[in-house]
């Protein structure tokens, strides 16, 4: 694809990441627990809060950002359905 691509999570979220991208990089936000196992030029592996749900980022021209939610330990985050792999739905708080 050709954009940048954003990840919001709650910042209790456990979660490994893998991010992979030709033309661009990554920004973690600074209050994020997560461990690097991999970086390089052009992929980046990593387990937020000890590791869980698998989450998968690609983009061919942009960058990739990963933010934390703070609100999601007052329980107020929003409940995630899994998508299928090979999809992406967006969700939304009603």
């Amino acid at each position: 694809t050709n954009g940048g691509v954003t990840l919001l999570l709650p910042e209790t979220a456990k979660a490994d990441l893998t991010a992979t991208w030709t033309n661009g990089g990554i920004n973690l936000a600074s209050g994020l627990k997560i461990e690097v196992s991999e970086q390089s030029r052009r992929r980046f592996e990593g387990r937020m809060n000890g590791g869980g749900t698998p989450i998968e980022l690609r983009t061919t021209n942009g960058g990739i950002r990963v933010r934390g939610r703070a609100d999601a330990e007052s329980g107020s985050a929003p409940d995630v359905q899994t998508p299928e792999r090979g999809t992406l739905k967006t969700l939304k708080r009603e």
